[in-house]
This record gives structure tokens, C-alpha cells and sequence, in this order.
């Protein structure tokens, strides 16, 4: 039996902190904030904008990638930054 995709699962949004899924071992997936979404015509995010921190040459980058080369680690109602303000 094939599953299928009968519930809705949560959009990435703008300030979720998220991991790359890169080709080194999972123990060194970079982490990143997510700054930019784009949606499709039907309102469903299939990439992000991240910033994330060159920790070799000590800037900051900015990527884009697919959802599927992203995994979730907090949700942007979590996480408060002191340049944010309050809720």
C-alpha cells in the first residue's frame, strides 16, 4: 500500500532556522535562517532564500535552495533575535 499526501503540512516561513543538507556527514550540516520564500501558483513554498554564517571566511552568505535540501530545526515563532523586538 502506497501512502499518500492527504493532510497539508506546515509552509517554511520567513525567520525559520533550518539545516542544509550538503554532502558531508550530518555532524557538519551548516545552519541557516531562512530570509526570502517563493511560493508557487498555489500559495505552496518550494524554495527559500537562506543567510547563513562562512564560518572559513568569517561573512555571511546568502543561498537558495529547494525545500527538499532543507530540514526544519526551529520554528520562526520560537526564535527571537534582539534587532526583531518583542512579539
Amino acid at each position: 500500500m502506497r501512502q499518500k499526501w492527504n493532510t497539508q503540512k506546515r509552509n517554511f516561513e520567513i525567520g525559520d532556522v533550518v539545516l542544509l543538507k550538503e554532502d558531508v556527514g550530518r555532524n557538519m550540516w551548516p545552519m541557516a535562517k531562512i530570509i526570502e520564500i517563493e511560493p508557487d501558483s498555489n500559495g505552496v513554498v518550494r524554495g527559500v532564500k537562506l543567510k547563513l554564517w562562512d564560518t572559513q571566511s568569517s561573512t555571511e552568505k546568502v543561498l537558495r535552495r529547494p525545500i527538499s535540501k532543507i530540514v526544519l530545526l526551529v520554528e520562526n515563532t520560537l526564535v527571537r533575535f534582539p534587532d526583531e523586538g518583542s512579539l
